[in-house]
């Protein structure tokens, strides 16, 4: 019965992350350079969130609303973690603020471009 309950098809699990990770690039890119498709201001979150709302209303119409209630659910989780580790990544210290040797240079290789 358990299993039943929790049970997962694979097209859910697909558009279920499908919907996550377009949630996710849509946050990432809204406050990114602009474009002007077709003479149109925009950011490339922007054009990325019909997507997302198309892909979310296919889960909602083929699995039902429950489902989608629970894809959002989880996307919303997701995008908080996101933003977490967005801000504990922006308090980090920057690498000219650690003295030079050996910590300098690993920070570089874990955090630099």
């Amino acid at each position: 019965m358990l299993r039943e309950k929790f049970a997962l098809t694979s097209p859910l699990i697909v558009l279920s992350t499908a919907y996550t990770l377009l949630m996710l690039l849509c946050y990432f890119f809204s406050n990114k350079e602009l474009l002007y498709p077709f003479g149109l201001m925009s950011t490339p979150g922007m054009m990325m969130l019909p997507a997302a709302i198309i892909t979310m209303d296919i889960i909602a119409e083929i699995f039902g609303y429950r489902q989608a209630q629970k894809t959002l659910w989880l996307s919303l989780i997701l995008q908080f973690a996101f933003c977490m580790i967005g801000y504990f990544l922006t308090i980090l210290p920057d690498n000219d603020s650690i003295p030079g040797g050996v910590q300098a240079v690993h920070y570089q290789q874990i955090f630099g471009i």
